[in-house]
C-alpha cells in the first residue's frame, strides 16, 4: 500500500485555519458583551473573556492599544462594547479576539448582583472588623471547606506539614461550583460550628474556605447570601482564600482574614514550628540567664546580710531600740505630769469663773424677777380695778332697767289670778282675786266689775 504524502503538520493546519479566520473576519468586527476572568499580564497586556447568555469570546488587549483608551477602566462585570479582528494564536489554537478600540456600556447583571448584595451585607454590619473573630495563635486543629479533587486541599496539607506537622486537619468536602454549591459550603461551615447537642461535631480551631481561580460565573457561589451569612456567624475565625490574588468575593469580606492563595491561608493558620521552637529556646536561655542573675544577686545580698553586725551580735540590735523606748517613756511621763497639771489649773480657773459668772446672772435673774412681779401686780390691780368699775357701771345700768325700781316712787302692778300683769280690765273677771306689789308689799283685792267685766264660767 502507497504511503501517503499529503498530511498536514499542526502548524500548517493553524495557519490555514487562521488564514481563513482573518480573511473573514479580519476587518473591524464590533461586538459586545460582559467581561469575566479579567487579568494583566507583567507586560501591561489585557486578558478576558466577553461572553453573554449563550457564549464566551476570548479577548486580548494589547499594551499599546490600552494606553490609547487609558480612559476605560475595565473589570469583571463590565459591560464594553469592542471594535477588533478575530485571530487565532497557534500556541494554544484557540481562536481570539484582538481589540482595536473599546468603550464602556454599563455594568453586567452579575456584576450589579454582586454590588446590590454587597451593599445590603455591609448596611447589617457583616463586614465589620469589629464582630471578626480574630484568629488564634496556634491552631491544632483546623477544618477545611473545599473540593476534595482540587489542588487547593493538597496546597494546604503540604505547608501545613512542612511548617507545623502536629496539626489535625479536616476536610469537608464540598461543592465549589455549579448548581447546590452554596448550600453545601454554608452546611459544612455550620457543620464545623455545631459544638453542642445531637448534631456536635469536630471542634475546629480555625476554618480555611476556599477554591481554585476562574471566572466570575465560576466563583459566584461564594457571592451567595447563604454562604456570606454562614462565614459571618461562624464562631470560628475563619479565612476565605476564593481564586486568585485579584479576585474578590463577598465571603473574603465577611470572613476573619482573606488569603491571596491557599498556600498563604495555611501559612496563616500555622506558624513554623522551627520558629516556634527557636523562639522557645531563645526565651528559655533568656529565662536561664536572667534566674542565675537573680540567684547571684540573693547571694550576695544573703552573704552581705551574713556579715552584718545585726545578724553577728543580734543582741546589739535591741540596745539602740530599748534605749529609745525608755527616752519616750520618760517624755510620756514628763508629758502626762504636766498635761494634767495644766488640766487641773484650768478646771480651778473654769470653776472660779463659773462661779462668779452664776453669782451675777442669780442677781441680775432676781431683779429681774422682782421687776416682773411688780410689773405683773401693777396690772392685776389694774385689771380688777377696770372690772370693778365696768361692774359698778352694770349694776346701775341693770338698778335702771329693773321694772321693779318704779315702785319706790309710788307705782304699783297688778297681777291676775292666773299670775299675768294687768295692763287692762279686759280678760279680768268678776270677783277674781287680783295681787298688786307695792314698794313694801303686797295687797290683795277682789275684781268687782262692770259691764266690762265677763263673769266667770
Amino acid at each position: 500500500m502507497e504511503e501517503r504524502t499529503d498530511f498536514l503538520t499542526v502548524s500548517e493546519l493553524t495557519g490555514r485555519i487562521k488564514r481563513q479566520l482573518e480573511s473573514n473576519f479580519g476587518g473591524n468586527v464590533m461586538v459586545k458583551g460582559e467581561i469575566s476572568g479579567f487579568k494583566t499580564s507583567s507586560a501591561g497586556h489585557l486578558y478576558f473573556d466577553l461572553k453573554d447568555e449563550g457564549a464566551v469570546l476570548r479577548t486580548v488587549v494589547f499594551a499599546q492599544t490600552r494606553k490609547q483608551y487609558a480612559s476605560v477602566k475595565l473589570d469583571n462585570g463590565q459591560q464594553v462594547r469592542l471594535t477588533g479582528r478575530i485571530s487565532l494564536y497557534a500556541a494554544s489554537g484557540r481562536y481570539e479576539f484582538i481589540v482595536s478600540r473599546m468603550e464602556q456600556d454599563g455594568l453586567g447583571d452579575l456584576m450589579l448582583r454582586f454590588l446590590e448584595l454587597k451593599e445590603k451585607l455591609r448596611a447589617e454590619g457583616l463586614f465589620d472588623s469589629e464582630r471578626k473573630p480574630p484568629l488564634p495563635p496556634l491552631a491544632r486543629r483546623i477544618g477545611v471547606v473545599t473540593s476534595p479533587s482540587g489542588a487547593v486541599i493538597h496546597d494546604i496539607l503540604s505547608v501545613i506539614d512542612r511548617r507545623y506537622p502536629d496539626t489535625q486537619v479536616l476536610l469537608a468536602p464540598v461543592k465549589v461550583q455549579g448548581e447546590g454549591a452554596a448550600k453545601s459550603i454554608a452546611s459544612a461551615i455550620r457543620f464545623f460550628n455545631a459544638r453542642y447537642g445531637a448534631g456536635s461535631t469536630w471542634p475546629a480551631d480555625l476554618l480555611i474556605v476556599g477554591r481554585g481561580g476562574g471566572s466570575m460565573e465560576d466563583l459566584w457561589c461564594f457571592n451567595e447570601e447563604e454562604v456570606v451569612r454562614a462565614v459571618a456567624e461562624s464562631e470560628i475565625p475563619v479565612i476565605s482564600s476564593v481564586g486568585h490574588e485579584t479576585d474578590t468575593t463577598l465571603c473574603d469580606l465577611a470572613a476573619t482574614r482573606r488569603a491571596a492563595t491557599p498556600s498563604v491561608a495555611a501559612e496563616l493558620a500555622v506558624p513554623r514550628k522551627a520558629d516556634l521552637v527557636a523562639v522557645v529556646k531563645k526565651h528559655a536561655r533568656s529565662l536561664r540567664v536572667l534566674m542565675q542573675q537573680r540567684l547571684e544577686s540573693l547571694s550576695n545580698q544573703l552573704e552581705r546580710l551574713c556579715a552584718s553586725p545585726c545578724l553577728k551580735y543580734p543582741e546589739r540590735m535591741m540596745e539602740i531600740p530599748a534605749r529609745r523606748v525608755d527616752q519616750l517613756e520618760m517624755r510620756l511621763n514628763h508629758a502626762t505630769a504636766g498635761m494634767v497639771s495644766c488640766g487641773r489649773q484650768r478646771l480651778t480657773e473654769l470653776i472660779g469663773r463659773y462661779e462668779v459668772v452664776r453669782g451675777r446672772v442669780a442677781v441680775q435673774t432676781r431683779a429681774a424677777l422682782d421687776a416682773r412681779c411688780v410689773r405683773m401686780q401693777n396690772a392685776v390691780a389694774h385689771i380688777v380695778e377696770r372690772a370693778r368699775t365696768r361692774l359698778d357701771d352694770l349694776t346701775n345700768k341693770l338698778t335702771l332697767l329693773n321694772p321693779l325700781a318704779i315702785l319706790d316712787r309710788g307705782y304699783s302692778v297688778t297681777f291676775a289670778q292666773d299670775g299675768r300683769v294687768l295692763t287692762s280690765p279686759e280678760g279680768v273677771y268678776d270677783g277674781e282675786t287680783l295681787t298688786t306689789r307695792l314698794a313694801g308689799g303686797e295687797l290683795r283685792s277682789k275684781a268687782v266689775c262692770g259691764h266690762r267685766c265677763p263673769a266667770r264660767m
